[in-house]
């Protein structure tokens, strides 16, 4: 049987290890675009408040919508792998 690794289903180390790993990548991967597409469209991305930066409410939802679909893309490109080498 071929192991396969499912988002939200997290049993094993190795399992919460290719999460982690996978969850970083997103997180870069969709605040690169995030900044992108709010340059593109105009949209203010960042707020200072305290002398921390965060996303302006709408960068947040930007960012939380290829958040989504990153992990969602690294997921399955993780078990397109495994089919192929084991």
């Amino acid at each position: 049987m071929k192991k396969r690794f499912e988002e939200g289903n997290l049993n094993t180390a190795e399992e919460n290890n290719v999460n982690s790993i996978i969850m970083e990548k997103a997180c870069d991967i969709a605040g690169e675009i995030t900044e992108k597409e709010c340059e593109i469209q105009g949209i203010e991305c960042f707020i200072e408040e305290d002398d921390e930066t965060s996303y302006t409410e709408e960068a947040q939802d930007i960012f939380n919508e290829h958040y989504d679909k990153q992990m969602a893309s690294l997921y399955k490109l993780v078990n397109d792998v495994l089919s192929v080498i084991k």
